[in-house]
């Protein structure tokens, strides 16, 4: 049934007994009074967002210091075990035994042995001492991967649980927790959760049962108890439902991250080339034409992409979070190779006009040339790329909503690309004198088409080269857990 039962006797004393007398002495021949019972009720929620981490492929346990039977009824109420899950008490190595078959010993290691598992095990604080004493470390990994339930547990052995998660399967463990108890093993965890608050605690072991741990990407402490010390993070919330939204938002910043990181790597290799081509024009940018690129484009986009929210439900996928692995190389790689071709050509196809005029040498001892159609072009084609890089590398589902729901950013975004593009059509009119726009290009709008053409297109291409290329070959290599 999984009640908490409580036993209450009683001795009549004589009133001149002797205060110093054993404590031991005192409680032999105790009276039977009552059995307190006590129902250990879940939260509405808690078997639901258990499901949920489940569905995402995140192996949630439980481990308490309670009575394992107990501990075993929360853990089916909860959704960690399962009903028709086969479930092993395993009070110590040598006193093992199915749920259903109380009677009927087996022997655990020639059952673990055997490979034919399809059961799921409990496992008590003297059991955990015999599984850490053993010298085969592969049945000790085969024992705790399909253990879901640790109760009667001390502090101490909390910690050692965790640890050996840690070690053992090279695993991210969080542990959540609500009590003094608690904090060895919260501060051991890669995150630290610390739940409810201490002015209730009677009522946790009457209605909540109180310690998962599982592995996830952040943590969070719900208020200041005494595990809420070792717990990173605050949380005024009571339901462990944040869980889910906080990992959601754990994914969502490291989708944004690495956004950024791909975003501001490339548009610094489209500079460089642009570099290139106007060293060799003797000319640069203008003052304005940097802040432009530097401040109407790439940084607003990046504190915009910052805004965008996470999904509410949980994918079984990961966000590879390492920044240098073969599929941010291999993106960024080809849209190096790409966007800069892109510039090139623009660039290819300017000294290929008639009024194209070769600068041989400076005159009247000017450091470069600033007036320039190179500058002008290069000026031009690099907005477009700049804008164009930045939603190639947006990362949406299965992390982050779609574009369109960040507004800031999509608006921004389209109201910059709608006036770049337009730039090309009308310069003479949208052409702002601070872009030092030479007036000999106000005149040439084939040429500023045909740009315009060369510039969409290469953009086209990258678009289908990341949307459609690049995840069909990495679309079967997403990193899980």
């Amino acid at each position: 049934m999984g009640y908490r039962v409580i036993g209450f006797g009683y001795k009549e004393l004589q009133q001149n007994i002797n205060l110093k007398t054993q404590k031991e002495k005192i409680l032999k021949i105790i009276q039977f009074f009552r059995f307190l019972i006590l129902e250990n009720k879940l939260k509405d929620d808690s078997a639901e967002n258990i499901q949920i981490l489940k569905n995402a492929e995140i192996n949630c346990k439980i481990i308490s210091g309670d009575n394992l039977l107990t501990t075993v009824k929360c853990a089916k109420d909860s959704n960690i075990l399962d009903a028709k899950d086969n479930i092993i008490i395993l009070n110590t190595i040598k006193d093992a035994y199915y749920l259903n078959k109380p009677y009927e010993k087996i022997d655990i290691t020639q059952l673990l042995n055997s490979k034919q598992i399809d059961f799921k095990l409990g496992v008590t604080g003297t059991a955990l001492i015999d599984i850490q004493q053993m010298n085969d470390q592969q049945l000790i990994k085969n024992i705790l991967e399909n253990t879901l339930v640790f109760a009667r547990c001390k502090p101490e052995q909390k910690t050692e649980v965790i640890y050996l998660h840690q070690t053992l399967f090279n695993k991210k463990v969080g542990m959540i927790g609500d009590g003094s108890n608690d904090c060895s093993a919260i501060k051991q965890a890669d995150i630290g959760i610390q739940y409810i608050y201490i002015y209730i605690y009677i009522y946790i072991y009457i209605y909540i049962y109180h310690i998962f741990f599982f592995q996830f990407i952040i943590g969070v402490s719900f208020y200041e108890t005494d595990a809420s010390f070792s717990a990173p993070f605050s949380y005024q919330k009571k339901s462990i439902n944040c869980i889910t939204i906080i990992l959601a938002e754990g994914r969502c910043v490291i989708s944004n991250m690495i956004e950024c990181y791909r975003y501001y790597v490339t548009i610094n290799v489209y500079k460089f080339a642009v570099a290139l081509i106007l060293l060799y024009e003797y000319s640069n940018y203008s003052n304005f034409q940097l802040v432009y690129i530097n401040y109407f484009i790439a940084i607003p986009l990046l504190s915009f992409v910052s805004l965008s929210k996470p999904l509410k439900g949980l994918s079984k996928t990961r966000p590879n979070c390492n920044l240098l692995n073969k599929e941010n190389a291999f993106r960024m790689g080809s849209q190096f190779i790409l966007g800069s071709c892109g510039l090139f050509a623009c660039y290819y196809h300017y000294i290929y006009q008639d009024f194209y005029q070769d600068i041989q040498s400076l005159k009247n001892g000017h450091l470069y040339n600033d007036q320039n159609i190179a500058i002008n072009i290069m000026f031009l084609a690099s907005n477009i790329f700049f804008l164009i890089t930045s939603i190639t590398y947006y990362v949406s589902q299965t992390f982050k909503q779609r574009m369109y729901k960040n507004r800031m950013y999509f608006i921004w975004f389209l109201i910059l690309l709608i006036y770049s593009i337009l730039l090309y059509l009308f310069i003479d009119i949208l052409g702002f004198s601070a872009f030092q726009i030479v007036k000999e290009l106000h005149n040439k709008k084939k040429f500023l088409i045909e740009q315009l053409v060369i510039v969409l297109i290469f953009n086209i291409i990258i678009i289908i080269w990341e949307e459609c290329v690049i995840k069909y070959i990495f679309s079967n290599k997403i990193k899980k857990l």
